[in-house]
This record gives C-alpha cells, structure tokens and sequence, in this order.
C-alpha cells in the first residue's frame, strides 16, 4: 500500500459520510476562489476552515490525490461526487488523533488579511526587539520602502510612549498566546526573529519536530487564525495588535476594495436601495457585495433586506433541524428575487454555528 501523508488526511477529512460532494466544488473552496456560490458552498458543506487554504493547488494535483484516495478505498463514487468509506472514517479518525486537524472555520473571513497581518506583526516583532536592545545592525525582514514607511508612520502614530512600546507589544504577544488555546505554541513562534534569535522555515521546523513541512504549514495558518478571532473578540486587551487588525480591516483586508466601499456606504446609513446608483454599478454587482458581506458579518443587518415572514422562516426551519435549500424557499415564496433567496440560505448558514459564528464587524 502507498505510503499516505497528511495533505491526504487533510482533503479525506473535507469528504462526508452521507452527503455526496463534487470534486469542483471542493477544489474552487480549497483554492478560494471567491465567488458568492463557492463561498455559500463552503458554509454548507461546514468547510470555511478549508476556504482558501490551498491557493496554489493545481487540479492535476488535486486528481491525482483523489484517484489515489479511490484506490485506498478510502472514498468513493456517489451520483456525481464522492463519499467517505467507513475504512476512510477510521483512518483518518486515528490519524488525527495525534496529527493537526482544521478545526477554525473563521479562516474563510481572515483568509485576505492573514499573509499582511503576519508579515507586518512580525515585521514589528524583529524591529522592537532589536530596538529595545539597541541594535542597529540586522537585516530587516521587510525591506521594501513602502514597508520601511509604513513601520515609522505606525510607530510614530502610537500614544505608549516610545520607549515603552517594545516592553508593550512583547506582553501583548504573551498574554495573546496564553490566552488561546493552541496546542503547538512552540511550533508557532518558531516563524518569529528578534534579537539574537532568527525565525526558521517550515521546512527546519518539520525536521526539528519530524513532521510534514505541510503539517508545519496548517499549524502556523491555524495560529494566526485564532489570533485574529481573539482579537476582535478582545479589541481592548491587545491595544497594539488590534490597532494593526483595525488598520488592515479599514484598508479592507477583509473582502476587496469593491465591497469595502459598498460596506462602507451601507455602514454610514445609505439606503440599500441606493447602493447601486451611489457606486454606479449593476444591482447583481451590488447584491453579490452585499451576500459576500452576509456570508463574512456575523451582524450583518438581515432585517434590512428580508421581511419578518422571510426571517421567522428561516428560524422555524431550522429549529426543525432541516437543510434550507433554493427549492424549499421557491415553494413557501414564489416571487422571491434570486438575491433575497440566495440571503435567506446565508442566514440560516450563519444561524448554525449557534454562537460560534464569524465576530461582529
């Protein structure tokens, strides 16, 4: 039998026992293309942790590993997709008993802003620390000019008092990483550098703790995961970081800069039926800005663009514990616009999670 690693177990573990799932589909969620269907896709299919993970897989790739996962009898053919075999549940049950498994469905929210908040906060990591030893002489981990200004415009902006800003930020970072809880810590901070400490790659921290280097790769994504969750959930514990998580969501690091500004309208009171003629664009392009805000905003105002009977069905139907799908809303509202429909699946999405849902913007 071929040897199976743990990308393997990682895409088994995206394939459900009951529900038959398209190979498109997986792979438009795996590699994050940011359609509103893909992204309702995701949430349907409980696989926001997997949104985007993956942005340089090639379907070659992706088939190969399928055929191959076919062959282990780990999964197989239903209609026009794939279910997990029960031998695929148990090993993939054992695998991840001692392995990383993507348990934080926030990243289809974060999955734009993680690469700039990562490289900037540890960008700041190794600037304070060599400051605070006074050493002039490193080789900075950002060295482009707009990087260089961006640092001093964001220190200098800062109201801690210079010399205690590195003080500061380090007890910010511990006090983040004692309060979450993550399971390789250690692992995680091998990605920073500071005085007399340089950061490793993925592939010597697979080698230091004889792990996969994608292993390595998922643990470090799952990381900065939760560090974003907890600082929106926890916006004044961490004054410097979240001011570098506020400054990246005002640049609109969240959804592109296009949704920005419809959020931005809608957030300083426009009408929704004026979006469209303030941004000149096409009510579709609105309403796909306005479903993607939906899918991304635990408080996003619903109530603003389905009526009461539209919302109470929503919540009767899934106090039911049913999967509300196009055709049921078609049935119990005929003239529904397609927009409307496509808010009331969201809802109900967004309502599953039952508190675990995405923080308020």
């Amino acid at each position: 039998m071929r040897k199976v690693h743990y990308l393997d177990y990682l895409f088994l573990d995206a394939f459900s026992t009951t529900e038959s799932r398209k190979l498109k589909s997986l792979y438009h969620i795996f590699t994050g293309k940011r359609t509103v269907s893909v992204m309702i896709q995701s949430l349907k299919y409980e696989l926001g942790g997997y949104f985007g993970l993956f942005p340089k897989l090639k379907w070659e790739s992706f088939e190969k590993i399928i055929h191959s996962m076919v062959q282990d009898d780990f999964i197989y053919l239903v209609d026009e997709g794939y279910c997990v075999t029960e031998k695929g549940v148990k090993q993939k049950e054992d695998f991840f008993q001692t392995h990383t498994r993507i348990n934080y469905f926030q990243q289809i929210r974060y999955v734009r802003m993680i690469p700039e908040f990562k490289k900037k906060s540890l960008f700041l990591v190794q600037v304070l620390s060599e400051m605070s030893h006074q050493n002039k002489d490193y080789f900075p981990l950002l060295e482009g000019l707009a990087e260089q200004n961006w640092l001093k415009s964001f220190i200098k902006n800062m109201t801690i008092p210079r010399e205690e800003i590195s003080t500061a930020y380090g007890k910010e970072w511990i006090a983040l990483l004692e309060n979450i809880k993550m399971k390789d810590k250690t692992i995680f901070v091998e990605q920073f550098e500071g005085n007399r400490y340089v950061r490793k790659t993925s592939r010597q921290v697979a080698e230091e703790y004889s792990l996969e280097e994608s292993e390595v790769i998922i643990i470090w994504q799952q990381g900065w995961v939760q560090i974003l969750v907890n600082l929106e959930s926890h916006p004044n514990q961490y004054s410097i970081l979240y001011k570098l998580y506020h400054q990246l969501k005002s640049e609109g690091y969240l959804w592109s800069n296009s949704v920005q500004e419809t959020f931005l309208l809608l957030s300083s009171g426009v009408k929704p039926a004026d979006l469209s003629s303030r941004r000149r664009l096409k009510d579709s392009t609105i309403n796909d800005h306005l479903t993607e805000l939906a899918i991304l905003s635990f408080s996003f105002p619903f109530e603003q663009f389905l009526n009461e009977q539209q919302m109470n069905y929503v919540t009767d139907f899934l106090e039911k514990g049913d999967t509300l799908d196009y055709k049921e809303i078609q049935k119990e509202f005929p003239t529904i616009s397609f927009f409307e429909s496509r808010l009331m699946q969201v809802r109900s999405e967004v309502m599953k999670k039952d508190g675990k849902g995405l923080p308020g913007i």
